[in-house]
């Protein structure tokens, strides 16, 4: 099964700045089930549109689809260093499938930093989406951002959405391990405990031991509610550091925990799997629960409130551990059977317990029995062969929560066999897990047939096998609960009569490489079997036959063996193949026959074809019923009264099981045969199409004329006489062969079957006829999809973005961050004023409406038609009844020359189109209604036809590299292909404009059948297909809904979404947006060609002016050095990219501002633009200037200008509007300052007439407001000339940074940092020195303690304790290691020591 992800990243906003200067330079890493993919970076900012879409194709199993996380983290980009994590937020992917459409579409999520606790570090906007085979992903418009009501400027500064969150800590006892596997050579385990819930965290590391103590409390911040919700508890084996072997798991509920608070100190068992597992064995064990127990830790969890969680982890207390109680486990094993050839003749044995198998008190062996073929019997016959007790201690289960309930490990009962050279191997084994749920359960005394789960390590069991069966008696449970022991069973045996009625097959795998079987079944039972005849050339075998087995079987029933079924396919070289088998149980077998009138679907068998991942497989369904008669009198009275069933002196003369049968026509008109592929690499080109209904008598089987071609259309009417039955559960499938006639004569290339259940008119069937891929016939009823909501996460549920000073729910938090110089600052949504800016003035052209564009208002199904409400439904079903034609299964079996064929998989490899009924001979039908040949000709569709395809543009394709170049080319059957390179690719893109244009004349209807568009991405290496979209157009043709159009629909057909498939992936690879018009002569010449243009956005200059800056917030700041700066970017409509015409644009510097004062600029910034476009936004930042730092932001405010720019384009002509607007910080709370503003927006023709200049231009400075540069007074001439010197120096600011850099690097490769953590030393002691005491430290010595020991530190030390230190300077001075122990620069405390002595000199 395949599995689809798709991330799409739209944008961030208030991300926090974690560089110096306050800003971050921001990219997402997004993380999905081991794949990973990220955004572009942005330099310097808090906001960034990052429009970056990313496709994930998961190979997992359904379990671990359902339980994975998509991971997005946004990061702090840095060239020379690690990045630096800003914030991530987890979606689970089984709970985003669940969600209506399968996605969160435009949903805001909270970034949160683990170590930062519950702080929100900024806000994404996402897409997110994810699907199963047979799912699509869902599509939107593309304009939603234009849709928005923008006629409120307040709505421009763009604000997170409002999101009520619970901060929360989870905390987990980890007290002591036992039972831990030898992992080592030299010791037995160096184990710690891991902790992983979004973040994670670990215990220190136990040192060679088996049963470790850790006595540690792991603690992990939480925010809910939250779309995680598995905690994994995982144990390891650290390798001295260096590598870090896993050893098991077990996993809990975060919602469990957090509903009960608290879940006591309870033992918590770990499996995981063998340490010499083959990779490719553990690969088919996805869904399979690790089969090794690996140990048991003692733990408890608690989930409390707390605004202040932090990762860490700190010492317990000891915890009283859980009681033991006696549990007793009762095992009587009677027999095995159906074991795999391989141990066919082996002695077999049976090992069961729990917990460790180094615990002798936990586990048990039986005795050894013989097998006799692949079955065993040995221990039923003496009590003393196959009773057995163990008694072993564990914790009661107590009634309390789901982790008190399951402190026993689970239950194993293995079957072993023991080869005669080699080691013992486990052939399969069962698994029971004790709980409050399943106690009761285990506890019974009943006698059971039990199907083995296969061991995937031993190789015992082959690929289609099965591991077999074994029948016992099996009790667990607390010694003082369990039942009184029930007594071992009689075992006389008998002789009895098995009677088997096979009547017919259906939907058989195939065995033969023409896509058919060979099928005969063998019938197993206590060692006798029987065969049934070989069904020739079908999947659909009638068999009608009667076995019967003479058994001796036990009188008691509960021992009973099954009665087993294996179909085989035979070949004419070469010993059959298997198909699958089924079993029945014979204790509910009856003495009675079952009648035909009495037969209904409980008795079709379905054929277990194999086992994946320990779920049985099934593929094709079997008829039969079953006797099991005593012999003696009891079968003397059955015939007697007619309940035998047939038989040659059965009084109504019933001497077989073949139904009630009558003779009828089966009537075929075969339109034609579709896109048959190659056979043995050589095409098709001479089709015949063969038919019967199982009698392939000569006289009972009718064909078609030869074709001439893979595509050819016959148009031909078919009629076969059949025998039918009356009773439906009997009805056959007609068996249809597709030959190819070559040189050698007639080679069958494929097969197909036509179920005639839905033609005969005496049944109460009807056809459903096939539709093309994800059409569905919906139900009258709608579905209520609010039942299988998953929990709500801390997404929005109206995703509407909010203000905090008008929605209550945001006033509930308020979050504390530590900013620079310590100053605690608050986090907050400022309020801003609803400004119009002119939305109303759209104006209606002459005439009083607007000419509609054939594009753009062309209507829009948003998927293809075939889907739509205009498409097939049940009242409106497609024309044709379509069968595909199927090949493979097999490289032989149909003789010597179908040796030599190519072994493969079942595939289809064409279509059959026709139209089918059936009648009685002689009935009206047959003698007066007209045929089906007449009713085609009555249709008068039969026509050539002029087809014209406009293809628009590409939607979310999926990226096969990290740079998609699309290109597109399109195909018609029997026509020459297009392939279009030249003029539809499209350089790095997912979501290209194609706008291209292609006609094809004389297109035969039926005949050239289908269209098909392919989507390449262009590579320097070779193209790759992105998908296929293909529409059918004869079933288009022929259905009234289509072509019964005048010619105003005609010239309005809608735009379709066509989804576009791979042979690689289950999956949708993107969309194209097209729309197709099919027209006969007339009507091609009334609808006229649409010319395709694309969308081109018209060049406009945006002039914006900043007056002044007002109510600057200082914070710790005495005075600035103020400039603003301004940057545009938008999405043109032309190539679906986001623009950055020029670069960011600054104001000169008003120097030595103080907070008495306003920044005054009357500068103008002008950007080129384009109207229309999409997600403009103008990003309006202040700063500090600074020469050899970072220049340190203030505030800024980010303006959504979609609106604004709707509202120019609309008048088409200059429009304006002034803002004040608050501007914010990320890392600080509350309004930082006012900016005044005019935005212009000009044509550019009419900006070209009325230039303007950027900068500060005389007419800006007639506005009241402009006062010249502060100069702060002073008689030293050094203040006048700085800013002069620093202006100058601006320019060379990069290479002053860099100079000072190297100055550091130079000093910090002299500086001597040392350890000298107190909790290192021990033995601490005055040292007499003057040194250091001038800084009021007091100088000291010291012996290493084993800690310090560890970090290579031994003998005596002097100097003075970093905890001192740390109360009176802080970084550089005093540094944190890695390790969380301080350390101390003496060099610098030394130049602080010798300034301090200059210093004191001098006064």
């Amino acid at each position: 099964m395949g599995f689809g992800v798709r991330v799409h990243i739209i944008e961030g906003r208030e991300l926090k700045g974690v560089d110096d200067g306050g800003m971050s330079d921001p990219f997402v890493r997004v993380a999905v089930c081991g794949q990973k993919d990220e955004t572009d970076k942005f330099e310097k900012c808090s906001a960034a549109v990052f429009d970056k879409m990313m496709m994930f194709e998961l190979n997992v199993s359904g379990k671990e689809f359902q339980t994975g996380i998509i991971k997005l983290e946004c990061y702090d980009y840095n060239a020379l260093g690690s990045n630096i994590l800003i914030g991530q937020f987890e979606f689970g992917v089984g709970a985003v499938n669940m969600k209506p459409g399968h996605e969160y579409h435009g949903a805001w999520v909270a970034l949160l930093n683990p170590a930062l606790g519950f702080d929100p570090q900024g806000f994404l906007k996402v897409s997110v989406a994810a699907i199963k085979d047979g799912q699509a992903y869902a599509e939107h418009g593309g304009e939603e951002e234009e849709e928005q009501d923008e006629s409120d400027l307040s709505k421009l500064v763009i604000m997170p959405p409002g999101m009520k969150l619970k901060p929360m800590k989870l905390s987990c006892c980890v007290y002591r391990a036992k039972d831990l596997p030898q992992m080592d050579l030299m010791g037995w385990c160096d184990g710690f405990i891991k902790m992983k819930f979004g973040a994670e965290i670990q215990t220190e590391v136990a040192e060679s031991s088996a049963d470790p103590a850790f006595l540690e409390e792991l603690q992990l911040p939480v925010m809910t509610p939250s779309m995680s919700n598995v905690i994994e508890i995982s144990l390891w084996d650290d390798d001295m550091g260096i590598t870090q072997d896993y050893i098991g798991s077990v996993f809990y509920s975060f919602r469990e925990i957090n509903d009960r608070s608290i879940i006591g100190p309870h033992w918590a068992h770990l499996y995981g799997w063998p340490d010499d597992a083959d990779a490719d064995a553990l690969a088919e064990c996805k869904n399979m629960k690790p089969t090794e127990y690996k140990g048991s830790c003692l733990l408890s969890f608690t989930a409390e409130d707390d605004k202040g969680a932090r990762v860490g982890k700190k010492k317990c207390e000891k915890a009283e551990e859980p009681a033991l109680v006696q549990y007793e486990f009762r095992l009587d094993l009677f027999q095995v059977g159906e074991l795999p050839e391989g141990v066919e003749d082996s002695e077999v044995y049976v090992t069961f317990g729990l917990g460790s198998t180094l615990n002798e008190n936990n586990w048990g062996t039986s005795k050894t029995g013989k097998l006799e073929g692949n079955s065993c019997d040995y221990w039923v016959k003496d009590k003393k062969r196959g009773q057995y007790k163990l008694k072993t201690l564990w914790p009661a289960i107590k009634k309390s929560n789901l982790y008190l309930e399951k402190q026993v490990p689970d239950i194993f009962i293995n079957l072993w066999t023991s080869p005669t050279f080699g080691s013992d191997k486990r052939i399969g084994f069962l698994r029971f897990e004790y709980d409050l749920k399943t106690c009761k359960h285990l506890s019974k005394d009943e006698i059971k047939w039990y199907p083995l789960v296969k061991d995937p390590f031993s190789g015992v069991v082959g690929k289609g096998e099965i591991p077999g069966f074994i029948q016992m008696r099996f009790q667990f449970g607390e010694k003082k609960k369990l039942p009184r022991a029930g007594g071992w069973p009689a075992t006389r045996k008998a002789d009895f009569l098995l009677r088997a009625h096979i009547y017919q097959g259906k939907e058989l795998p195939a065995a033969d490489a023409e896509g058919t079987s060979d099928a005969f079944c063998i019938m197993r039972m206590a060692g006798v079997k029987g065969q049934t005849k070989t069904i020739y050339c079908t999947c659909f075998p009638r068999w009608y036959e009667t076995i019967e087995l003479e058994v001796s079987l036990p009188t008691n029933t509960e021992l009973l063996p099954n009665v087993y079924f294996l179909l085989y396919d035979e070949d004419e070289w070469g010993p059959p193949d298997y198909l699958g088998r089924f079993a029945v149980e014979a204790q509910n077998m009856s003495f009675k026959f079952k009648p035909d009138g009495e037969l209904s679907d409980s008795d079709w068998y379905p054929l277990v074809t194999g086992e994946k991942d320990g779920v049985e497989e099934t593929e094709g369904l079997v008829l039969a019923s079953f006797q099991l008669i005593k012999k003696g009198p009891d079968i003397v009275k059955l015939k007697n009264s007619g309940q035998y069933g047939p038989h040659p002196e059965h009084p109504d003369g019933l001497f077989d099981i073949y139904p009630e049968h009558f003779s009828c026509i089966f009537e075929c008109f075969i339109v034609g045969i579709r896109d048959l592929e190659p056979y043995n690499l050589l095409e098709c080109s001479d089709p015949i199409i063969e038919i019967d209904c199982g009698d392939r008598s000569a006289e009972k089987i009718a064909e078609t004329e030869q074709g001439e071609t893979p595509n050819m259309s016959w148009k031909e009417q078919l009629q076969i006489e059949c025998e039918l039955p009356s009773n439906i559960i009997f009805a056959p499938n007609l068996n249809v062969r597709v030959y190819d006639n070559r040189m050698l004569g007639k080679t069958q290339v494929g097969s197909s079957s036509i179920p005639v259940a839905p033609y005969m008119s005496w049944t109460n069937v009807t056809h459903e006829p096939a539709v093309p891929e994800g059409v569905e016939f919906p139900d009258n009823e709608e579905e209520d999809e609010e039942d299988e909501q998953p929990p709500q996460d801390i997404l929005p549920t109206d995703r509407i973005e909010m203000n905090e000073t008008v929605h209550p729910v945001f006033k509930e938090f308020v979050f504390d961050t530590i900013v620079r110089g310590g100053q605690i600052g608050q986090r907050s949504i400022p309020e801003t004023k609803p400004i119009s800016i002119g939305g109303e003035e759209e104006e209606e052209m002459e005439g009083g409406s607007k000419k509609k564009d054939p594009v753009k208002d062309r209507p829009c199904l948003e998927k293809d038609w075939e889907t739509s409400e205009e498409g097939f439904t049940k009242d409106n079903p497609p024309p044709f009844h379509v069968y595909d034609v199927m090949r493979g299964g097999g490289g032989g079996g149909g003789g010597m020359f179908s040796m030599l064929s190519i072994a493969s998989v079942t595939k289809c490899v064409g279509k059959l189109k026709m139209r089918c009924r059936a009648y009685p001979l002689n009935s009206a039908d047959h003698l007066d209604e007209a045929t089906l040949e007449d009713r085609w000709a009555e249709l008068g569709r039969e026509k050539k036809m002029t087809l014209r395809v406009y293809l628009i543009r590409g939607i979310s394709l999926m990226a096969n590299d990290s740079d998609t170049n699309p290109f597109a080319n399109v195909l018609l059957t029997n026509h020459e292909p297009v392939m279009d390179i030249d003029r539809t690719l499209r350089e790095s893109t997912q979501s290209p404009s194609f706008y291209t244009y292609y006609e094809f004349k004389d297109v035969k209807m039926p005949g050239d059948h289908t269209l098909t568009i392919e989507i390449w991405d262009n590579n320097l290496m070779g193209n790759d297909l992105i998908g296929k979209a293909k529409v059918d157009l004869e079933d288009r043709h022929f259905t009234r809904s289509w072509w019964d159009k005048d010619i105003s629909e005609l010239k309005w057909r809608p735009k379709e979404w066509l989804p576009l498939w791979s042979t690689s992936s289950g999956l949708p690879q993107g969309r194209v947006e097209v729309w197709i018009d099919l027209l006969d002569d007339k009507e091609a010449g009334q609808v006229p060609i649409i010319p395709l243009n694309p969308p081109k956005g018209n060049p406009w200059e945006l002039r914006v002016v900043c007056w002044k800056v007002t109510d600057l917030n200082f914070r710790d700041k005495t005075g600035v050095d103020l400039f603003c700066s301004g940057l545009l970017e938008f999405k043109s409509i032309e190539d679906d990219k986001m623009k950055r015409p020029v670069d960011r644009q600054d104001t000169d510097t008003q120097w030595f501002m103080e907070p008495q004062h306003y920044g005054s600029f009357h500068w103008r910034w002008i950007f080129p633009a384009q109207l229309p476009c999409t997600i403009p936004k103008l990003l309006v930042q202040t700063w500090d200037c600074e020469l050899l730092t970072p220049n340190d932001a203030m505030c800024e405010c980010n303006l959504q200008l979609g609106g604004f720019f709707k509202a120019a384009d609309t008048k088409g002509t200059f429009h304006t509007v002034d803002v004040d607007l608050g501007m914010t910080h990320p890392n600080f709370r509350g309004i930082q300052g006012n900016i005044q503003l005019t935005l212009e927006m000009w044509p550019q023709d009419d900006a070209e007439d009325d230039p303007a200049e950027p900068g500060r231009t005389p007419e800006l400075l007639e506005r009241e407001g402009m006062y010249a540069y502060y100069r702060p007074p002073g008689s030293f001439p050094s203040f006048s000339l700085w800013p002069i010197i620093r202006a100058r120096l601006l320019k060379y600011k990069k290479h002053c940074i860099g100079c000072c850099i190297g100055v550091v690097v130079v000093v910090g490769v002299a500086a001597i940092v040392m350890l000298s953590d107190e909790r290192l030393k021990r033995n601490v002691q005055p040292w007499e020195t003057d040194k250091y005491t001038g800084l009021g430290l007091t100088p000291v010595q010291w012996e290493w303690n084993e800690a310090g020991n560890k970090l290579g530190m031994y003998g005596a030390g002097h100097g003075v304790m970093a905890q001192e230190v740390m109360q009176h300077y802080s970084w550089p001075v005093v540094v944190q290691g890695s390790d969380g122990y301080h350390r101390v620069n003496y060099l610098l405390l030394g130049i602080l020591s010798f300034v301090q002595q200059t210093v004191a000199l001098l006064l």
